[in-house]
């Protein structure tokens, strides 16, 4: 959020025009970036993080196999550390640390646009995101791709693997959602 506030309290040094932003993300990134849609469009989730939002007035996300669940202990024990101690315990964002969907009842997200395919290790995070952004109302698009022909379409693949033509697709689908969201 801090970087963000620089970018809308420097638009003018910057020479910046910040009203059509996109949120984009891939795995953690992607978390990061509903955290930082969610807490800067909700005054109710800024003061349960104890931090303010600023005008920049996203317009639409891509999220990019996002990586819902940070209680993985098959993949996150090195890490677990850098998220919480135990000085977060009883703070009232606690409880999203480890569960970023229960923001989604807070949170005025913009349209956002999904990918995973069926070779990503946690393709099921993304499917269950979707049907969170269903249940809550949130207008999106999920865009899920079965196992590659020529290249494996695994995690983040878009992004690791962008002269495929699947990883072009995406990155060509998001594009439009965001300019048919602008």
């Amino acid at each position: 959020m801090s970087a963000l506030r620089y970018i809308d309290e420097n638009r003018s040094k910057l020479n910046l025009i910040l009203d059509k932003c996109f949120l984009t993300g891939d795995s953690a990134g992607a978390l990061l970036s509903y955290y930082i849609a969610s807490i800067n469009g909700s005054k109710e989730l800024q003061n349960d993080f104890g931090i303010d939002g600023c005008s920049v007035d996203f317009k639409a996300m891509g999220l990019i196999s996002i990586m819902l669940e940070t209680d993985r202990h098959e993949l996150m024990d090195f890490i677990t550390t850098y998220i919480s101690d135990e000085n977060d315990e009883g703070k009232t964002y606690f409880p999203y640390i480890f569960d970023a969907s229960g923001m989604l009842a807070k949170a005025t997200l913009p349209p956002v646009y999904l990918v995973t395919g069926d070779e990503d290790m946690i393709q099921n995070e993304t499917m269950k995101f979707d049907s969170l952004l269903s249940e809550h109302g949130v207008k999106h698009e999920l865009k899920n791709y079965p196992k590659g022909d020529i290249h494996s379409l695994d995690h983040v693949f878009a992004t690791k693997n962008p002269e495929c033509t699947e990883s072009q697709e995406a990155i060509d689908l998001m594009s439009d959602h965001f300019m048919r969201n602008s």
